[in-house]
């Protein structure tokens, strides 16, 4: 998450394209992000990709199995 350093945020921006090795970086806002921050809108980065794309095989073997449970 990356909020106004200047203001209380008046609201957010929800991504979806991000990686957890990208979460783990320093974040540089750059065009649209930066307006957005300096509207006073914070930016919210998530990971919406099944664990097993980014290594994460047996946490993807896991979700399945919970989610297979609750049908």
């Amino acid at each position: 998450m990356v909020v106004p350093a200047s203001q209380k945020a008046t609201g957010f921006h929800l991504t979806g394209g991000s990686t957890p090795g990208r979460l783990e970086e320093d974040f540089r806002p750059n065009g649209v992000f930066r307006e957005l921050l300096n509207g006073g809108v914070g930016l919210v980065f998530t990971v919406v990709q099944e664990p097993g794309s980014y290594g994460e095989r047996d946490l993807a073997r896991a979700a399945e199995e919970r989610f297979a449970r609750t049908l």
